[in-house]
């Protein structure tokens, strides 16, 4: 059939202007864009009421995350997702930057539809990233006690690691940023792709969190600012009962240890005794590392922590017969390097 729009002034019949007027199908749109998991892809509106399309082909049951980032211009970002019937099923807008976070409902062809989100007649250009969750596409391995560089090259773009964990261990991830203006920004998924923890921060950012269930966890590496900024940054992953690779340490003795990269944390493990009074110190005997000490019970759990510019001290009595850990990091902002030597002693 042959459908009318007809154009009228709003207001109440008497006024007059110009106008854009645009069309578009969304079951399915018309030379859409084509986009991928992991790809991050630009645009441009540069007409008032243009929109841009872009499609995609996604499975039932999958978890996906659209992120759309202002590059230039006036224009509001604003994004809507449509299933494969033309149906919204989501929209956001915001000046700046947005996410879509969305399982999808059906298996088929998907549409995201980029467009002014202020009042539809402002203009600019936006970088769109997309990803699958569950598992995400193109992700990097990480193991415990490994770390791992990358880099956040494009506006929107997130980087994902993956790592097999079980449930009830209790991890740690530090990021670091080596270069650029970009912000550490992270989040841990679940092996369903759902959100558990997040955080960002300027320079440096950790996440500690106890994992429910067994499976493939995820972390989301972003710029934390606004999602525009880029650069580069290191990922260091440790489990914490037990550590991965830590090194054994006894009362009275003294061992050196070194942080060569940002982000790396060392682990070192002793026995002790319920009551045994505990003095750990971490002395800096090259470099420009804050040493920094955290001491762990074997479930992970976090009983003191210390840091200086050139010594860290740790005085606590032990609650139990166990084994513990002790971290040892860049106490200043995750990004100092050097050498130092880890002293542990049972008082008196």
């Amino acid at each position: 059939a042959t459908y009318t729009i007809l154009i009228s002034d709003g207001f109440d019949g008497s006024f007059t202007g110009s106008y854009y007027v645009h069309l578009q199908r969304l079951n399915p749109a018309v030379n859409p864009t084509a986009i991928a998991y992991a790809q991050t892809l630009p645009g441009t509106i540069n007409l008032a009421a243009a929109t841009q399309a872009y499609e995609f082909s996604g499975e039932a049951g999958e978890q996906i995350i659209a992120g759309l980032s202002k590059l230039s211009g006036e224009i509001w970002m604003g994004l809507r997702l449509y299933d494969p019937q033309g149906q919204l099923l989501s929209e956001q807008t915001h000046p700046n930057n947005l996410e879509i976070n969305y399982n999808l409902p059906s298996s088929g062809s998907y549409t995201l539809l980029a467009y002014d989100g202020f009042d539809g007649t402002r203009t600019g250009s936006s970088n769109l990233f997309l990803q699958r969750l569950n598992p995400p596409v193109d992700a990097t391995a990480i193991a415990f006690s490994e770390l791992k560089p990358g880099t956040i090259s494009l506006a929107a773009e997130m980087d994902s690691f993956t790592f097999a964990g079980a449930a009830g261990d209790t991890i740690i991830a530090n990021l670091s940023k080596l270069s650029g203006d970009f912000w550490t920004g992270m989040r841990l998924l679940d092996p369903e792709g759902q959100f558990l923890e997040e955080d960002n921060k300027p320079n440096h950012v950790e996440l500690t969190y106890p994992l429910p269930v067994t499976g493939e966890y995820t972390l989301l590496i972003y710029d934390g600012f606004n999602k525009t900024m880029t650069g580069n940054y290191n990922l260091f992953l440790q489990r914490l009962n037990p550590p991965v690779n830590a090194t054994a340490i006894s009362y009275g003795q003294t061992l050196p240890g070194s942080i060569a990269l940002p982000a790396e944390l060392d682990s070192f493990t002793f026995s002790g005794s319920s009551g045994d009074q505990v003095l750990i110190t971490a002395s800096k005997t090259s470099g420009d590392i804050w040493p920094g000490i955290r001491l762990f019970d074997s479930d992970g759990q976090l009983l003191n922590s210390d840091g200086g510019p050139s010594s860290a001290e740790i005085n606590h009595s032990l609650p139990a017969a166990d084994t513990y850990t002790i971290l040892v990091h860049d106490s200043f902002n995750g990004n100092f390097t050097g050498s130092y030597n880890l002293n542990l002693q049972n008082l008196p």
